[in-house]
């Protein structure tokens, strides 16, 4: 008697196994992107709510246009001990800060380290590649629900 498997057995597993890979890999990939993008979400708070105490200390704002700046302001300050300058996908944040506001935003996924903030923010997002904007401790632009 012969023992082993025959080569139509073993094409019927490996179509099986391609199968379940097709179907459960943008599954994996889509979960890795919404852990990315709540990392961003948490990076963007952290920041706001260390401008905020800046702000009740010194009853303003510091002025800038750079993250790097806000960073060392804060970590010089004691607001935190480590600012996170980057969104979940590892892209520069993007800051513009006056004396009296703030706006503190995340490109999203797939747009580089420069963007233009959105000039009429969408509220809730449900595309990995939107913008996750924050501006004076609320989010204005913030993901929710099932994304793309």
């Amino acid at each position: 008697m012969n023992k082993g498997f025959t080569v139509v057995e073993l094409l019927i597993v490996i179509i099986i196994i391609a199968i379940i890979s097709v179907i459960a890999l943008p599954q994996f990939i889509n979960a890795q992107d919404r852990g990315k993008q709540s990392q961003t979400v948490g990076n963007l708070r952290s920041v706001g709510n260390a401008l905020a105490l800046y702000h009740t200390d010194n009853n303003t704002y510091p002025v800038t246009i750079s993250i790097d700046t806000v960073k060392s302001t804060l970590e010089d300050g004691g607001y935190m001990s480590s600012v996170p300058t980057t969104d979940g996908w590892d892209q520069t944040l993007q800051v513009v800060s006056t004396a009296t506001t703030y706006s503190i935003w995340s490109c999203g996924k797939s747009n580089g380290d420069t963007c233009v903030i959105e000039a009429v923010p969408k509220g809730v997002i449900s595309v990995f590649t939107d913008q996750i904007i924050l501006i004076d401790s609320a989010f204005v632009q913030y993901p929710a629900g099932a994304q793309n």
